[in-house]
């Protein structure tokens, strides 16, 4: 994975901490407990896209669509403060998704 994937998926996982926001309801429908367990792995995450380490085929498979919804939902995810908030366009960001589905 290239510098420029993991930062965006960092920057994808970073906006949930603001204008994203996993309530119960959306981090049981990602496959997690709750909330909290949701933002602890995502926080485990962040760092291991900091320090470079390569991600597993099945945490791929589990970001990636967190990354769509951080981009483009309005609801749970960034939606239309994406632009506001990372040095992406929705449309670079989706590029970068898909190149990083390619290498799953």
């Amino acid at each position: 994975m290239d510098k420029e994937l993991r930062d965006f998926l960092h920057k994808a996982l970073g906006v949930w901490e603001g204008p994203a926001t996993a309530s119960d309801t959306f981090a049981r429908r990602q496959g997690f407990g709750d909330a909290a367990a949701f933002s602890t792995w995502r926080r485990a995450l962040m760092v291991q896209l900091e320090a470079g380490a390569d991600l597993s085929p099945a945490e791929m498979g589990r970001i990636l669509p967190i990354a769509r919804i951080a981009v483009f939902d309005d609801y749970y995810g960034a939606g239309w403060e994406w632009t506001l908030v990372t040095p992406y366009s929705q449309d670079e960001a989706e590029k970068l998704r898909q190149q990083a589905e390619v290498e799953v």
